[in-house]
């Protein structure tokens, strides 16, 4: 079969498969989309004679649906990181672009933009993923770990044969755990915490 040329009036991302999500809705409104619109998004019929389609920006919009309260502190201009299950792309820098609403308060929309751009990203509509915007670094403690002494936060470690005091400086706390800074405080990797006990104090001995 003899080949023939295909040609388009712009530049741009040439993907082989459309899938009918093409014109439900508009890339210069994408910032405003809703959660109300996002759920009622419809696929039209694909022309028969469609080859394909062509990404012409390079910028370019992820939109997703959050629970109001997880929404909080989301902001035009933050940077998060999405993490994506695609195992050729794991890791995706964005900017939130847009924070929208619900109608009744429940839901809110987000519009992510990314500037990456490669074969794995063009091909696919959706995906779950999951939005990074703070990480955290340093010692993990469970939080049933921690006591007061002399009005310092810490924990009890084992260090031979006696319980001393550590003072810690949390980071972050999470459901069951604290994220405490390594280079200040006088916890280090690979202490020995103790976890439970009663009537602690520094330089018991531990039996």
């Amino acid at each position: 079969q003899e080949a023939s040329s295909i040609t388009t009036p712009e530049s741009g991302y040439f993907i082989a498969q459309p899938d009918g999500y093409e014109n439900a809705i508009k890339y210069e409104e994408a910032l405003e989309l809703t959660p109300e619109q996002f759920n009622s998004l419809e696929k039209s019929e694909t022309p028969a004679s469609a080859v394909g389609k062509i990404m012409g920006s390079y910028s370019w919009y992820i939109a997703c649906v959050l629970d109001a309260k997880d929404a909080v502190g989301m902001a035009e201009g933050n940077r998060a990181t999405l993490q994506l299950t695609l195992s050729t792309v794991e890791e995706l820098p964005a900017t939130v672009a847009a924070v929208n609403q619900g109608k009744d308060g429940s839901q809110t929309a987000v519009i992510f933009r990314c500037e990456d751009m490669n074969q794995h990203l063009a091909g696919f509509r959706s995906q779950r993923l999951q939005i990074v915007v703070k990480e955290h670094s340093g010692l993990r403690i469970s939080t049933s770990a921690v006591r007061f002494a002399d009005g310092k936060k810490g924990v009890y470690v084992l260090t031979g044969g006696m319980a001393r005091f550590k003072e810690i400086v949390p980071l972050y706390a999470g459901d069951g755990f604290m994220i405490c800074d390594p280079n200040k405080g006088g916890l280090k990797a690979y202490d020995d915490i103790i976890m439970e006990g009663k009537d602690l104090y520094d330089k018991k001995v531990i039996r």
